[in-house]
């Protein structure tokens, strides 16, 4: 029982945390009947050598008698800036058996305090819009350690000596830069060698000074500058600082425009060559090494010559550069990081790429290259927002598989159209041999007409396009570096010579998370809806959780974020992710305690006053509430305590705002934006919102009593049973009627406990009498399409459930499907037979918000339900509730905790139901009763336990269920009737 995946704040080694007190967590792979973790014990050392001879200088947390496994907190020796720990664990199982130590694993402490920098903002002093910054220095000994801090105002990519420092893409990320300037750690050891050295950086607006949305542009600032710090340990312990500073050059790079909604122009006969390695000499240089700042000293320790080399000669790791002699470091490894060729979505493997030299190493070697233009010195700058420099919390994007095209199409002479085969987000790389200065032009979208043109109306005013100009000296690769569209087809206009679907593929990018849920069914209409719910995640979850990858919005939406919650978490491990985005909720957060729409918010409210007075962009039910409801979901499902002690104090302030806004402790729900996007049912503004002012208020309440604070708890209680009183009395007629009669109304009332028993059962009735009304179809929108099915299954309705589930007339989730859809749509009706495409205004192919469903998939469908006592899958419920339309499942969820199975079948009148539980927790496992042809319930069924029986004890009887408690292992059950 020896622990693995070893992780600190979620992540492997992670380096650079903000954190003084670091939490540890770890799993274990083996699965063994009744494996349970009595004691552990964690050391930290300072030094590898010390954690190998099981020395814990900087802790030894002795034997801890504790099952806990998860999110244990550093209680050793203070921790510093720049501290870099190695640890492991070991523990004892429920046979007093102690395990091996695991694997060491290490994390680093970023930079805490501001006097850590000693690196200034520098940026262009030629007012380049798209500047190349560089700094060469001179190394007289290979280093022991180096580690490079470094972030922008705009986006940026940073390279040593030729190759890029990381994968990451559109670093920083988007925050609120007036709060916020998240900084990026690497270690770049491998990167800095002894001789002369180069670090550059490449950077361009981003979110910073680029377009936002509908907002407009320089929401922030207008120069894109820059801070690095390059801190080299030597061999004898002493520190070398290279930092951006007056010393730096900077030169106008190949990019000519770069916005994230725009799209990316790039001339390749603007490219600079070396620019980022060492060996050239700028015009107006001497050949200088360069300074470096010594701990201690005015200068470095010598000079040497220069090799008159790169270290890049064989590859390169960037992401959007052009392609170095063989492969870059992504085509050559799979996603794991293995050896071997890389994925397509398919699963089919990329094609080897063409060995082509990139523009750097190709013009080197031509004599047709330009000549080094002049270098200008930098300008040392104050940033325009005065936001703190802090360590990156959520994780980096990433490009994270490739797809490969299906098909082509010619529209007009020279024009082409090509289909990815999948809705997707991301870029693609396009080879290309040509005419210097011929231009390519690539513009994107996400469907197509008739007549296959390109389908752009729905962007409105992003283009979506990108332009690549030839260098004209051989094979040419080019994948934009600083931005990303969303999109199934390419058109390509001006490509010299034949255009064939080799000339491209794409790039999928979104933050790069782990996978964690897998489902699949009998059903292929659901698993292509499945596929769909996974996709618009991958798209929609870059950086922050946007509404749409496409047209010129993008915007972090609350409420999309909030419905869909739950579904991510059984996704992806999506825990960091969720981390770094409340901070952006909190930082958004009004002095009056309302939680705005959208987070960050860089001016949406200023601008709803100019364009839609109807609307505040604050405090708006079913938005603002997910400052609540999304940190709830996550204890839930990662059980992280200290998650909800830092969001608590802006929970409770918003439940504060709301009681102040109520009338008799109804809402009235003006400014709010309703069920958005129902069909043909319009549910009161003051129902939703006096419902969601309930469940704020009740997660709030549960939040307190989780943190201990008993008094907060109590005055919450009681606030609760108030708004739930005049919920009835305002709303709920004597018949049981709702205000507004609509499926939204009632799901919600149901869902938020808002009914007396004798009301939720007369509800129930409506709700279903209105489903069958329409004709076994939905017409919630984003509020209430969360909760239907689990309020039907909850509430003995589960044939209604599935029947909407598998309902394929519009509208439903399975119509788009059969239209072809390959992510989830923005409305039911983005496209129907009988109208054709719907308004272009607001018509997104690719919103996660209805594809919600996903929760009820893995728990109602496959049963695997985190214990609400209990959280994070410390007890797991298996709980699958088979119905008509699905004859098996296979479902496997990645917890915190370790890997849980469940997967059932039915054939004839029997049920088969295999369950896994990972070691070191508990689970509850629910058998349920089936019914026959003849439609005879089977109550006086008995369950054969096949597998693990001596494990098993028979707890309990439900009406659809019995129940069996089981500890670790695996588990068989048959049902017959």
């Amino acid at each position: 029982m020896r622990p693995t995946a070893l992780t600190v704040e979620y992540q492997r080694n992670p380096l650079g945390l903000a954190e003084l007190h670091p939490r540890f967590s770890w799993r274990f792979d083996e699965v063994r009947y009744g494996a349970r973790q009595t004691a552990y014990q964690i050391i930290v050392a300072s030094h590898p050598d010390r954690l190998q001879c099981d020395e814990g200088d900087l802790w030894d947390s002795g034997r801890v008698e504790s099952d806990d496994q998860v999110f244990i907190a550093y209680g050793g020796t203070p921790l510093r800036s720049r501290k870099v720990c190695w640890w492991k664990v070991r523990v004892l199982d429920e046979r007093g058996e102690e395990s091996l130590w695991s694997e060491s694993a290490h994390f680093s402490i970023g930079l805490l305090a501001e006097q850590d920098w000693s690196a200034m903002w520098i940026s262009s002093s030629e007012n380049h819009g798209y500047p190349l910054f560089r700094r060469q220095f001179s190394l007289a000994h290979t280093p022991a350690r180096a580690i490079l801090y470094v972030t922008a105002l705009g986006v940026y990519q940073a390279r040593i000596n030729g190759e890029a420092v990381s994968e990451d893409v559109l670093a920083p990320g988007w925050t609120d830069y007036t709060k916020r300037i998240p900084y990026q750690t690497y270690d770049v050891t491998d990167l800095v060698h002894e001789g002369s050295n180069v670090i550059g950086i490449m950077a361009a607006p981003g979110w910073y000074a680029g377009r936002v949305g509908m907002l407009g542009s320089r929401m922030y600032g207008e120069r894109i500058s820059v801070i690095a710090q390059l801190e080299i340990e030597l061999a004898d312990g002493r520190m070398l600082r290279i930092t951006t500073d007056e010393d730096w050059e900077t030169h106008r790079g190949p990019i000519v425009a770069a916005d994230i909604l725009d799209g990316e122009t790039y001339d390749a006969r603007l490219e600079v060559l070396a620019w980022d390695e060492p060996g050239i000499e700028p015009e107006g240089k001497t050949k200088s090494e360069g300074k470096t700042k010594s701990e201690g000293k005015t200068k470095s320790e010598g000079k040497t010559k220069s090799e008159g080399k790169t270290k890049s000669e064989g590859k390169t790791k960037s992401e959007g550069k052009t392609e170095t002699e063989g492969k870059t470091e992504t085509e050559g490894k799979t996603e794991s990081g293995s050896e071997g060729e890389s994925e397509n979505a398919d699963g089919s493997p990329c094609r080897d790429e063409a060995k082509v030299k990139n523009g750097y190493e190709a013009q080197r070697e031509s004599e047709s290259w330009p000549q080094v233009g002049s270098w200008a010195p930098v300008t040392v700058t104050d940033p325009e927002a005065p936001g703190r420099l802090v360590a990156q919390q959520g994780p980096p994007v990433r490009t994270t598989m490739h797809v490969r095209p299906v098909a082509m199409r010619e529209i007009d002479s020279g024009v082409a159209v090509i289909d990815m085969g999948q809705n997707m987000v991301g870029r693609v790389r396009l080879r290309v041999e040509g005419p210097r200065g011929c231009a390519i032009r690539l513009r994107y979208a996400e469907t197509v007409y008739p007549d296959g043109r390109i389908y752009t109306d729905n962007l409105r005013g992003a283009k979506q396009t990108d332009t690549y100009i030839l260098r004209g000296t051989g094979k040419e690769m080019y994948a934009p570096y600083f931005t990303y569209h969303g999109f199934r087809y390419v058109e390509i206009s001006g490509y010299p010579g034949v255009l064939n679907l080799d000339a491209i593929d794409g790039e999928v990018i979104h933050s790069a998370m782990d996978e964690t849920g897998f489902l699949s069914t009998s059903h292929s209409g659901v698993n292509q809806l499945i596929s769909n719910i996974q996709w618009g995640q991958r798209g929609n979850f870059v950086n922050v959780p946007t509404d749409c990858p496409q047209r010129d919005e993008r915007l972090g939406w609350m409420g999309d974020a909030h419905i869909f919650c739950r579904t991510a978490c059984f996704n992806m491990d999506v825990a960091l992710f969720f981390h770094k985005w409340l901070t952006d909720v909190r930082d958004a957060q009004l002095d009056n305690g309302a939680f705005t729409d959208v987070a960050p918010d860089p001016g949406f409210i200023e601008w709803l006053k100019i364009h839609n007075a109807n609307l505040r962009g604050y405090g708006t039910a079913g938005w603002g509430d997910a400052g609540v409801i999304v940190p709830w979901t996550l204890y839930q499902m990662y059980g992280d305590r200290r998650l909800l002690e830092i969001q608590y104090p802006a929970m409770f302030r918003w439940v504060m705002f709301l009681r102040g806004e109520a009338h008799d402790y109804v809402q009235s729900g003006a400014f709010g934006y309703g069920d958005w996007l129902s069909i043909d049912a319009d549910t009161p503004l003051q129902v939703l919102a006096t419902a969601y002012f309930a469940h704020s208020v009740y997660l709030t309440m549960h939040t307190a009593t989780v943190l201990g604070k008993s008094e907060d708890a109590s005055e919450l209680k009681e606030l609760f049973q108030h708004i739930r009183g005049a919920f009835q009395s305002a709303f709920v007629a004597e018949n049981g009627v709702i205000f507004g009669e609509t499926q939204t109304a009632y799901v919600l009332a149901l869902y938020m406990d808002l009914l007396e028993p004798d009301q939720q059962f007369k509800a129930i009735q409506h709700l279903v009498a209105d489903i069958e009304r329409r004709g076994d179809r939905l017409s919630t929108g984003f509020l209430g399409v969360r909760y239907l099915l689990p309020v039907l299954s909850q509430n003995g309705q589960l044939a209604v459930a599935y029947r909407l589930l598998c309902q394929t007339r519009f509208p439903s989730w399975l119509y788009p499907v059969l239209q072809g859809a390959t992510t989830i749509w923005e409305r039911w009706d983005g496209w129907t037979e009988h109208k054709g495409f719907q308004n272009p205004g607001m018509n997104s192919f690719n919103h996660y918000s209805l594809g919600s469903v996903g929760e009820w998939l893995f728990d109602t469908v496959a049963g695997i339900v985190p214990d609400p006592e209990q959280s994070g899958f410390r007890r797991i419920h298996i709980r699958p509730q088979p119905g008509n339309g699905i004859e098996w499942v296979n479902a496997e969820y990645r917890s915190i905790r370790g890997i849980i199975k469940c997967s059932w079948k039915l054939h004839g009148d029997s049920l088969r139901l295999r369950v896994e539980i990972p070691a070191n927790t508990m689970g509850l496992v629910h058998v349920p009763r089936i019914h026959g042809h003849d439609g005879t319930d089977s109550l006086s069924s008995t369950v054969q336990v096949v597998q693990g029986a001596g494990w098993t004890r028979k707890v309990g009887e439900l009406q659809n269920a019995d129940l069996f408690e089981v500890p670790s292992g695996s588990f068989e059950f048959v049902r017959k009737r």
